[in-house]
């Protein structure tokens, strides 16, 4: 269950960026843009649940941290 909630929380944080970067590009070059988006859209996705259980394995952070055995 944790795993999950990590995994949710990395991927809104990760699209939020990804969001503002895509922005911010957009006003350079709209091609730029998009392009730069997408990628990162995708690439969030696959980052954030190889981070989510990097922290959530038995002898990880967040594991320790919430009284895992």
């Amino acid at each position: 269950m944790s795993l999950m909630v990590v995994y949710v929380i990395l991927v809104f944080v990760g699209q939020a960026a990804a969001v503002a970067i895509g922005i911010l590009l957009d006003n350079f070059s709209k091609a730029l843009g998009l392009t730069t988006f997408l990628v990162l859209y995708f690439a969030v996705f696959v980052v954030c649940w190889r981070l989510a259980v990097r922290l959530t394995d038995p002898g990880g952070i967040i594991h320790a941290r919430i009284g895992g055995r």
